[in-house]
């Protein structure tokens, strides 16, 4: 014959089986309760790491936007760099060749003197 748990074994309601089922209901009401606040606690963290994923991923994009300013930006000065370099160089031929013709000019202009 199999031994009777002792939530079956209580008999009446002051039976000592029914207090003993009355404790392990507290017990596993308790459990559940505690179970229930650690799952609170987990969808929160989990809400919170969820949050900061979609902070992390706009401030990545952000920072990906600034570094495409940068970039252009570094192009854009390299390609006023060249058009300065360029008009540098013009502007020395035009003074070089300026000099010639001022050259020129005083010699001519000697030619002429009385």
């Amino acid at each position: 014959m199999s031994r009777p748990t002792p939530i079956s074994a209580a008999g009446s309601a002051g039976s000592p089986g029914r207090t003993e089922g009355s404790g392990e209901t507290g017990r596993s009401s308790e459990a559940i309760r505690r179970a229930e606040e650690s799952l609170r606690e987990v969808r929160s963290a989990v809400g919170h790491i969820s949050d900061l994923a979609a902070q992390l991923a706009t401030a990545s994009e952000e920072q990906s936007a600034v570094a495409e300013d940068v970039s252009r930006n570094i192009n854009t000065l390299a390609e006023h760099g060249d058009t300065l370099r360029e008009q540098t160089d013009n502007d020395a031929r035009i003074v070089t060749r300026l000099a010639e013709l001022s050259g020129a000019l005083g010699k001519a202009a000697e030619r002429y003197r009385v």
